[in-house]
């Protein structure tokens, strides 16, 4: 997901193939999944990409509030369709976000054998590992993508399931955008 974070206009534009419970529609509830803790806040501008066209165009869905209400478990993770299970562990097994590469650590840790079982100790040694790593993070050789995609299957990392909530729709911001766009 990307985001767009201004002071005064913060936005989020989140793909429907990471999250097939967005709002379907402007004004409505849903849910997002994502690993990283910045997206939670009391006011976002929501724009949702529309696959229908080519070429690709977001549309506004108005402003709405992130909270996290809890964590994909294991088997809601397994629920879901193969391309979105692809998708969200291609997040945390590419992109550059803390706690994707944290993820990662984890994964690369708990595969050599080398987890500890203390929090503590834990969050020590995946920092360790994150200062190893280049501007991608740890990347062990030997970490696969399908490491991560079994690790989220077996309940061993999460991600947070956001709850979106419609707080309003700007109707002047929607025509000042319409009339630039023109």
């Amino acid at each position: 997901m990307n985001k767009l974070r201004s002071k005064d206009n913060p936005a989020m534009f989140p793909k429907r193939v990471f999250n097939p419970y967005l709002p379907p529609f402007a004004g409505a509830p849903g849910l997002m999944f994502s690993p990283r803790r910045d997206v939670l806040g009391p006011s976002w501008r929501l724009f949702i990409q529309n696959t229908n066209k080519s070429p690709i165009t977001y549309n506004f869905y108005g402003d709405y509030s992130a909270t996290c209400v809890g964590y994909l478990t294991k088997e809601e993770f397994a629920s879901l369709q193969s391309t979105t299970q692809d998708s969200l562990v291609g997040v945390a097994f590419k992109r550059t976000y803390l706690e994707c590469q944290a993820i990662r650590a984890r994964v690369a840790l708990r595969k050599s054998g080398t987890l500890p079982t203390d929090p503590n100790a834990l969050a020590t040694l995946v920092k360790q590992q994150l200062k190893k790593g280049n501007k991608k993070g740890p990347q062990p050789a030997n970490l696969q993508e399908k490491d991560v995609h079994d690790a989220f299957l077996a309940g061993q990392e999460v991600f947070q399931v956001i709850l979106l909530q419609c707080i309003g729709y700007n109707h002047a911001f929607v025509r000042d955008m319409v009339e630039k766009c023109r």
